[in-house]
């Protein structure tokens, strides 16, 4: 799933990979489903892992782990999702909801397998592994049902290629994070290339309801379920509908994309994400 790109004329779903990415041979992180149907799609971007401290950080993208338990987790959340949403006759928000809950739980099941637990965690390499997650499946009488959290989301354009609506970037990538938390006492003086910065975000601002300003990705952990957000917007024909993980998500903004959603080259925004991808992203498109 992760290396899967598919396109048809009514509908594309690919992941993107920046030439940076390809010459490190850097592990895809990225997963996704479309259904044969084009009934629901699901996406999911891997948390990156960390790496040895010692390490050159030129050589970090070779020495990176493999298999990449980021990616495993993105796989298994798809995969499991995917079982669990296709088992409701009905995919509303309740049966998106319990689909993501099933993938979360699956991820936990993988961390126990790694022997990363709340016990021998330490949120560095040793850490949980974690992904983010975006579901969306059309619905009768023109309805869409969406379920995602953190910067995984779907966005809906119209027939003129005008975003209508987008999901909030619920990640830590946010302006507000970046004022509140990166501010704070424990946080002011680093920066996340310091290990004990990115431990701190992980084990205090991750899956951490308590804390007004944090964020959830699926690791197995319970309260990560706090943060996952769903809801059922109106749609209209012609409209297209967007699946996408956050390193594409810039990318849905430019002038460039509208003009292809506008006049529904799916195949031309392909190439548009591999020139503008920093890194990689997934976008599964669907017409409404």
């Amino acid at each position: 799933m992760p290396k899967v790109s598919r396109s048809e004329n009514n509908g594309i779903a690919f992941t993107a990979e920046s030439i940076k990415m390809k010459l490190f041979r850097k592990p895809i992180e990225d997963a996704f489903f479309l259904d044969k149907l084009k009934r629901f799609a699901i996406a999911a971007d891997g948390v990156t892992r960390d790496w040895d401290a010692h390490v050159n950080k030129y050589l970090i993208p070779f020495l990176y782990e493999r298999p990449s338990k980021a990616s495993m987790a993105a796989f298994i959340a798809v995969n499991s999702a995917t079982s669990a949403l296709m088992n409701f006759q009905e995919k509303d928000e309740k049966a998106i909801r319990l689909s993501i809950e099933h993938a979360n739980t699956k991820v936990g099941e993988l961390a126990r397998k790694l022997n990363i637990t709340p016990e021998t965690v330490d949120y560095l390499k040793n850490d949980y592994p974690a992904t983010t997650i975006a579901i969306a499946s059309k619905r009768d009488n023109c309805y869409l049902s969406y379920g995602f959290m953190a910067d995984s989301g779907i966005a809906l354009f119209d027939d003129f290629g005008n975003m209508k609506f987008k999901t909030n970037d619920e990640g830590p990538n946010t302006l507000v994070f970046k004022e509140r938390v990166w501010t704070s006492d424990s946080l002011k003086d680093k920066n996340w290339k310091i290990p004990e910065a990115r431990k701190i975000i992980r084990s205090e601002y991750r899956n951490n309801p308590i804390e007004p300003i944090s964020y959830g990705v699926l690791t197995g952990e319970r309260t990560a379920l706090d943060y996952l957000k769903t809801g059922t917007i109106e749609t209209r024909k012609g409209d297209t509908l967007a699946v996408f993980t956050d390193g594409l998500e810039s990318v849905l903004n430019s002038g460039e994309f509208a003009l292809k959603i506008k006049e529904k080259d799916y195949e031309s925004i392909r190439g548009i994400c591999s020139q503008k991808v920093k890194t990689e992203g997934s976008l599964i498109l669907i017409p409404v």
